[in-house]
């Protein structure tokens, strides 16, 4: 694998110095950082049996992401997670401020957990192909992923999202068809997964020698948008667990509206996909003015494995945000409420979140 990406490299300079030969046809270079803070706060309650409230900071959180794209073949994104803060505590009811950002720095040489590095790649793009080196998403259907990571909120999302480690290291090829409305892909990236008796160096990039495989397929047609794919990703034991994935997303008019499949629900376990289902649907609606946009969604999940014991879980959330800045989104006021299996041991109760997100860009070219 060390090999193939080595030999992946020598291609993608190769081709730097043959499009550096076509600079009369090079686009204006577009270089720039966002420094992106967002702070939260965040009271909850159990509804359940257990009748507990408490208090954190939500998803408080600081982001940067560098984004460079050199000329019409050259791309280039990092994307760092600085602080994060932990929304629950199995140990208190209340939680400090960034309680959680000491993990992401101790998970930065492994594979099996989130660090402060979730992006870290380059992308050489000629003739409607792509290919992409370096840290990336793992290639997962559905819309869910859509949004950074620093716009979502937690509780509304699923477990697939909140538990897999979805940022590894590999590359990827994509090809878009002359139209521009259709792209495949196919994806090669390390393993969350290590030996189960297996040491911490195991889980650093490319030790374990297990790695996923992806084939996705992107659809642009008017109002009607697919994403799907399918990734085998290599377990302990060097089976694959499957994970197919399906997207559907309708824009009519000021509507947004997205349905995602997923054949596997993710926990937070030493295995986190289990055999089951996961189904969303949600609608978003902006005002025409572009200041205000309002999303309701849904989430079910059931597990059933005959391996495992089998359980549901489902949540409803509503969030509500407001753009302040005329003709600008990078400051976002927002609010939200969820309700169901949002705490933590999938405990019912509800949940409720106020906060602030902006977004400051420096250009580094003009």
């Amino acid at each position: 694998m060390r090999k193939l990406l080595l030999l992946t490299a020598s291609l993608l300079l190769s081709f730097s110095v043959s499009s550096a030969q076509d600079a009369e046809e090079s686009t204006a270079p577009e270089i720039g950082l966002s420094i992106i803070p967002r702070l939260e706060l965040k009271p909850w309650t159990a509804t359940g049996s257990e009748r507990e409230s408490g208090f954190s900071f939500g998803n408080s959180s600081l982001y940067t992401v560098f984004d460079a794209t050199v000329n019409e073949h050259w791309s280039f994104l990092i994307v760092n997670h600085w602080l994060y803060n932990e929304s629950f505590s199995e140990e208190s009811r209340y939680t400090s401020l960034f309680t959680g950002t000491k993990s992401l720095y101790e998970s930065t040489f492994r594979t099996d957990s989130f660090s402060w590095v979730d992006y870290f790649n380059a992308t050489y793009s000629v003739a409607g192909f792509s290919f992409t080196l370096g840290k990336d998403v793992i290639t997962t259907g559905g819309f869910e992923y859509d949004p950074w990571d620093y716009e979502t909120y937690p509780d509304m999302m699923s477990g697939l999202y909140n538990n897999l480690p979805a940022y590894q290291w590999g590359g990827k090829a994509a090809w878009t068809t002359p139209s521009e409305n259709t792209t495949f892909g196919f994806q090669v990236t390390t393993s969350p997964y290590s030996d189960e008796e297996a040491d911490d160096r195991s889980y650093r990039p490319f030790a374990s020698g297990r790695y996923n495989y992806s084939l996705s397929w992107l659809g642009d047609y008017g109002i009607f948008h697919t994403n799907c794919s399918v990734t085998a990703l290599q377990r302990f034991d060097w089976s694959y667990s499957w994970l197919a994935a399906a997207g559907l997303r309708l824009t009519p008019g000021t509507f947004t509206i997205d349905m995602n499949w997923f054949n596997k629900v993710g926990r937070y376990a030493y295995d986190v996909l289990a055999k089951g289902n996961t189904g969303m649907l949600s609608a978003t609606y902006a005002l025409p003015s572009d200041r205000f946009e309002f999303t309701v969604k849904g989430v079910v999940e059931k597990v059933n494995d005959p391996d495992e014991e089998n359980y549901d879980n489902w949540l409803a959330g509503f969030s509500a945000h407001w753009y302040p800045l005329k003709d600008s989104r990078d400051l976002r006021v927002h609010a939200a409420v969820t309700y169901g299996d949002v705490l933590p041991r999938s405990l019912p109760g509800c949940t409720f979140t106020l906060g602030v997100l902006y977004n400051l860009y420096i250009p580094f070219t003009r």
